[in-house]
């Protein structure tokens, strides 16, 4: 009950808080336009509204016939105008039994038809309900996940097993007759077609059970972040925008003041229940990685990345600007929506603040300017990018593999029915048994090539996009992964350069990577006279104790100060350790604060007059006398 009246006050502190800074100025004017629009203006709206619908409505058809469902669609109609063509067509067939009769071509056509829109309606049933299954079951997420994966082949194989009991209850188990003499009866190309439904069902599994286990957990960390912060941007926008009252309401089960289908629609994903996902413990659940996958591939589709590697830093750049310059202008006049304090109103549970404070690494009291705002843009815009190319190459390499096994699989049911038909068993497992006893087959799983799949799947060192250090011919060289491949990884180096390296090279190298890593410092080593006032060096780690907590957005509070040695009894050698609050993933970034930091540090050793200066050397002369 409290609950509810803190709920209804937060609520009318919103309402009024909108209403103040006049969010919604066409509830108050919409009589008046409505009177001063002609009747004309009001057709012409109407008609460009039903050109706008039709248009929307026939870019929609033409998407639904672009993907794979569509395609079978329009297949399955091509069967049934062939069957309406071939009404009166007959053939011979010959069942087991010897028998010889007519049979309309028509029924062949028609079940065809009929078995196509089946395996697409139950396709897309098993899809649908096993995916609202699994967001909200966590007893069989995994029964579900797996349910949904499989959607077609379940569907394939329930139609192929009621094929194959009407063909055993009315017994009309056979074959089109031939010259050849080789009889390849239904009964047995249905009974092969399910086994190998079967052995792919199978072969999907365990490669979705290889994708979702072998590294997954640091793209999901990554993934979260990307879909919090687009929320988090989405719903700024939204709220510093004029819009309707009823984009703005608490609905059960949601974490936002806007609504469900109004954020789901501008973020392109499910928005609210990503929040939802993010504000509790359900991160570490198997069912919550697979959701957040699907959820991220939705996005990428809603709002597709238009650029490749090398990325031009420039131009994304500036596109980030203008849409954080955007963002902050829509703010700039309004006296409560300043920072993530003022943000917490429109939660469901203000304290969820410090989840996003985390995510968004913006202090929740730091008031939002373009540079903050432009530094989650950016940040969104390359992860994004990074993580759909890593998704689609290991899944890439990992199809590559399976593509090896999904041969096989065609060349044994080519097998079994070749065995059915000509019944010569003995004669094929000789060719069989010499064909896989050759060298090439055993080759082909050499070391190298199990050492590379070992590398990528199993130890997977890096990601796409991710700046790693490896030791190459004993030098260190600074590379970014452009490319991952079974066999090869491609990188690109500083100067653009594309290298292109073996996975078996690779997997007895020592490997750094940046992203990975967390926070990051460097020692800066200095050399001054060594009989240096000591309260200058006092002063000296003041100030620079002073100028990391005025950038406590780039820096920690964390350095020291060190003596290294004493060289020639006149030289102090030291060394001045600080650390960036983030990795050096990006280099730009990190070289731009690096020398902000020693520009700092030059200018502060001039001001307290640290220096070495070369003491003075003895110099002896001699004469040197010529031997007479």
């Amino acid at each position: 009950m409290i609950e509810d009246i803190d709920r209804t006050v937060r609520d009318d502190l919103v309402r009024d808080d909108l209403e103040d800074e006049d969010l919604f100025p066409f509830e108050n004017s919409t009589k008046v336009k409505i009177e001063e629009e002609s009747e004309e203006e009001d057709l012409s709206n109407s008609f460009m509204r039903f050109l706008k619908k039709l248009y929307t409505s026939f870019i929609y058809i033409v998407e639904i016939f672009n993907n794979r469902f569509g395609r079978l669609l329009i297949v399955s109609f091509i069967f049934f105008i062939l069957g309406i063509f071939f009404w009166r067509f007959q053939i011979e067939i010959k069942t087991k039994e010897g028998a010889v009769m007519d049979f309309d071509l028509k029924y062949l056509f028609f079940f065809l038809w009929g078995s196509l829109l089946c395996f697409l309606g139950l396709s897309l049933l098993l899809y649908h309900s096993s995916y609202f299954a699994l967001k909200h079951s966590f007893a069989f997420n995994s029964i579900f996940y797996y349910v949904n994966e499989l959607s077609e082949h379940i569907s394939l194989g329930l139609i192929i097993l009621s094929s194959i009991v009407f063909l055993f209850i009315y017994q009309k188990n056979f074959c089109f007759s031939n010259m050849h003499g080789y009889d390849i009866y239904i009964g047995d190309v249905l009974n092969i077609s399910l086994v190998s439904v079967f052995m792919f069902g199978g072969l999907k599994v365990w490669t979705k059970t290889i994708s979702m286990n072998f590294n997954y957990q640091i793209y999901i960390e990554r993934i979260l972040r990307v879909l919090v912060e687009n929320i988090f941007l989405t719903s700024l926008k939204m709220l510093a925008e004029p819009r309707s009252s009823s984009d703005f309401l608490f609905e059960k089960g949601s974490s936002i003041k806007i609504n469900r289908s109004v954020l789901n629609k501008e973020c392109g994903f499910s928005g609210n229940e990503i929040l939802n996902i993010c504000f509790s413990d359900l991160k570490s659940k198997m069912s919550t990685r697979r959701i957040l996958l699907k959820e991220f591939q939705k996005f990428c589709r809603n709002k597709p990345v238009d650029y490749e590697l090398p990325i031009d830093h420039d131009i994304l750049d500036q596109r980030n600007r203008d849409s954080a310059n955007y963002i902050a202008d829509l703010i700039k006049n309004r006296s409560k929506l300043k920072n993530l304090n003022s943000f917490s109103v429109y939660l469901e549970n203000p304290n969820d603040i410090k989840h996003l404070e985390k995510i968004l690494g913006i202090p929740s009291n730091v008031k939002f300017d373009s540079e903050n705002l432009f530094m989650v843009f950016n940040r969104i815009s390359r992860e994004k990018y990074f993580l759909l190319q890593n998704l689609e190459q290991m899944n890439a390499a990992i199809d590559r593999v399976a593509l090896v096994f999904k041969m096989v699989i065609i060349i044994l049911c080519g097998i079994m029915l070749y065995i059915k038909v000509s019944k010569e068993f003995a004669a094929t497992a000789t060719i069989i048994s010499a064909i896989f006893g050759t060298q090439f087959i055993s080759h082909s799983f050499s070391s190298n090539a199990i050492n590379s799949m070992i590398f990528l799947f199993f130890i997977h060192p890096y990601d796409i996009g991710d700046r790693v250090f490896i030791q190459i011919d004993n030098k260190t060289e600074n590379l970014v992964v452009s490319e991952l491949n079974v066999f090869s990884t491609v990188f690109f180096r500083w100067d653009g350069t594309c290298v292109y390296v073996p996975n078996a090279v690779l997997s007895g190298k020592l490997i750094c990577n940046v992203r990975r890593s967390g926070t990051m410092g460097e020692s800066h080593k200095i050399q001054i006279n060594a009989r240096t006032n000591q309260r200058k060096l006092n002063k000296l780690r003041c100030c620079i104790e002073d100028f990391v907590k005025g950038q406590s957005l780039i820096y920690t509070e964390y350095i020291m100060m060190n003596y290294e040695f004493i060289e020639n009894s006149n030289k102090l050698h030291m060394k001045i350790y600080m650390q960036y609050k983030d990795n050096w993933q990006d280099y730009n970034s990190y070289l731009k604060h690096k020398t902000v930091f020693l520009s700092f540090l030059n200018r502060t050793l001039q001001s307290l007059e640290i220096e070495y200066a070369l003491p003075p050397q003895r110099v002896v002369l001699k004469n040197i006398v010529e031997d007479a």
